[in-house]
């Protein structure tokens, strides 16, 4: 099975168990994933402004902690110094106090973030898929 084949199956498996057995039941490695998955996809959408805006942003220290765990040292860097820009409150994963803590930035510095973020994630979202794909392997759920 090629590498694609293999991430993609991996996703679609993903997908799947998510959508039948919910969030809560999932292994500990899919619901790393899943702050995976927000972080990427909201910062795609609309950047660091939409993703701590958005309740994916409660995922956020998850998420440096997984790109951690896939080895992506340089978005890890990243997403804690976007994190890092909130300030003297600092960041908050509870999603009210966040957003009042978001508006109040002066000038987060968001967009030198976000042109990094970007030169690596693409890479680094295939780096996830081939993470999540060797941890199902590891469990037996790699028959896909």
């Amino acid at each position: 099975m090629t590498s694609q084949h293999r991430h993609s199956a991996a996703d679609k498996l993903f997908h799947s168990r998510w959508t039948e057995l919910g969030e809560d039941k999932l292994y500990s490695f899919e619901r790393t994933y899943i702050a995976l998955f927000w972080l990427f996809g909201d910062v795609f959408n609309g950047g660091f402004d939409n993703y701590f805006y958005n309740a994916s942003g409660d995922l956020a220290l998850q998420a440096v902690d997984g790109l951690g765990r896939i080895g992506a040292e340089n978005t890890k860097l990243i997403v804690a110094d976007a994190i890092s820009a909130f300030g003297e409150n600092g960041y908050s994963a509870d999603l009210d106090t966040r957003r009042e803590r978001l508006s109040a930035l002066s000038d987060p510095q968001f967009d030198v973030l976000e042109k990094k973020f970007f030169e690596f994630s693409d890479a680094d979202s295939d780096l996830a898929l081939g993470w999540l794909a060797e941890e199902y392997g590891r469990v037996g759920l790699n028959d896909t």
